[in-house]
């Protein structure tokens, strides 16, 4: 039994009464932030995590050996090592988060500008460093990366760190990264930046080498490695569902708080609504992964980042959890208002309301149009509508589990989306004249010619095969 520590009476050690190492091994404190077969990590107060080993003592010995090779050259830096020890079967190491540090997916939900374009070119160039001295890592995750000032990159879980020369064990580190960053935070800019620091040159001269990182990224992707039990949320949520008990995937799909409400229940998924810190979130769990490529919940949080990107109001995102064998769940926060089909029906909206109403809803659909998306699931329930709020900022789509965005959209998903609008909109509140301003908003036209003519005879069609379809059950 062995008990080493980097420096004597280290005061944060003292204060979480790690003296040796009978105390560091039932240590009861922390936080459990990850738990595997013979291996779990505590974080203790003071920025330190205690990692223990059952039964896998020659890991714990690589990973001392990986921190002191990362400490002999250039490349990303070890965290500090601050106790460690071990008998037959069983061993621990402490190490220290450096001060003023942040997870890589933490730093790419809150930096930007120059900082954040800063962050990009100092991971190629640090993990270029790293591959350099012929060392590559199959754990190089995104949340295993600690990034502060000035310019640090700081690799933690670093035992699989090996000498592997070949380009595809580089090729496979890079795609890891990049698969692991925060689905919704990390932009396609990023990326490029990252990988032209690590080339040493622009995209533009080496497309061979991006094509197949490229192509490694869909490979892992297919796989779903990255998606077991992975939960996404900015640090402010990440602190509300702590406050909660919620800290990991299988909490934030089992939550039954105060305040939860189950709304629906389909063959695949449960919709609810939940109250926390006063805040009211609605939630969608789904049983089934769906297509190996994105779990639904995952479709739904980026076609929320997508409206977002192109000018579109959506609802907000708070998290997302996803795991490739059990579900994934997304929570999103009230939009405030109510469904426009509501407010229209039950309220008594005056009529420059109304109509500015209809305006903004074609404003949504046209720009929808120019961004080649469409919605698959254009109902008025599907648009919030706040009375109260400014003009031109009164509509949020919300449900966009089925959000498309594709190049070369065919004209018929248009009609589609603008006929279930039709086809939900309340009449006779919704008048003719209201139809003729919508068309003219949604194609930006002051006068109706031939094409937008010939486009609203088709959405008629269309709303009324809708309709049709809709009487059938009921006739029968």
């Amino acid at each position: 039994m062995s008990f080493n520590a980097a420096e004597a009476n280290d005061p944060a050690l003292l204060r979480a009464g790690i003296t040796d190492f009978h105390s560091a091994m039932s240590y009861t404190g922390g936080l459990l932030i990850a738990a595997h077969r013979g291996r779990s990590v505590v974080r203790i107060e003071g920025g330190l995590f205690l990692k223990r080993f059952i039964g896998k003592v020659r890991e714990a010995r690589r990973e001392r050996e990986a921190l002191r090779t990362l400490a002999a050259g250039p490349g990303p830096d070890p965290v500090p090592l601050r106790a460690w020890g071990e008998e037959k079967g069983r061993a621990f190491l402490v190490t220290a988060s450096p001060p003023s540090t942040l997870p890589l997916p933490e730093a790419l939900g809150v930096l930007e500008g120059e900082s954040r374009r800063e962050l990009a070119w100092q991971l190629g160039r640090r993990i270029r460093e790293l591959h350099d001295r012929g060392f590559t890592c199959p754990d190089l995750l995104a949340h295993h990366l600690l990034v502060g000032p000035p310019d640090r990159v700081y690799l933690i879980d670093a035992a699989r760190l090996g000498r592997r020369t070949g380009v595809r064990a580089r090729v496979r580190d890079l795609a890891e990264l990049m698969i692991t960053a925060p689905f919704g935070s990390t932009r396609r800019t990023d990326a490029i930046r990252f990988l032209a620091a690590y080339l040493r040159r622009r995209p533009s001269r080496d497309r061979s080498s991006f094509q197949t990182v490229r192509e490694e990224h869909r490979r892992l992707e297919l796989r779903g490695r990255h998606r077991r039990g992975r939960v996404t949320a900015r640090p402010a949520a990440r602190g509300v569902l702590e406050t909660a008990g919620i800290t990991g995937f299988d909490d934030l799909m089992e939550y039954r708080g105060a305040g939860a409400e189950r709304l629906r229940t389909l063959p695949d998924r449960e919709n609810w609504r939940m109250e926390l810190s006063g805040r009211v979130f609605f939630v969608k769990r789904h049983r089934k992964v769906g297509g190996m490529k994105e779990t639904p919940a995952a479709a739904e949080w980026g076609a929320i980042d997508l409206f977002r990107r192109s000018g579109i109001r959506a609802m907000r995102r708070f998290a997302l959890g996803e795991d490739v064998d059990r579900g994934s769940t997304i929570w999103v926060e009230r939009a405030a208002g109510r469904p426009l089909d509501d407010l229209l029906r039950l309220e008594k909206i005056p009529d420059p309301l109304r109509r500015e109403l209809v305006l903004e809803a074609a404003a949504i659909l046209g720009r929808m149009r120019r961004f080649e998306i469409h919605h698959r699931d254009m109902y008025c329930c599907h648009l919030i509508a706040d009375r109260h709020a400014p003009a031109g900022e009164r509509l949020t789509v919300i449900d966009l589990q089925r959000v498309r965005q594709r190049s070369g959209l065919r004209e018929r998903w248009y009609v589609k989306d603008v006929a279930q609008l039709l086809h939900s909109a309340p009449r006779p509140l919704v008048t003719r004249a209201d139809l003729a301003r919508f068309l003219r908003r949604y194609f930006n036209v002051g006068k109706l010619g031939p094409r937008e003519k010939s486009f609203a005879r088709k959405v008629a069609k269309k709303a009324e095969s809708i309709a049709r379809r809709n009487r059938e059950p009921f006739e029968k």
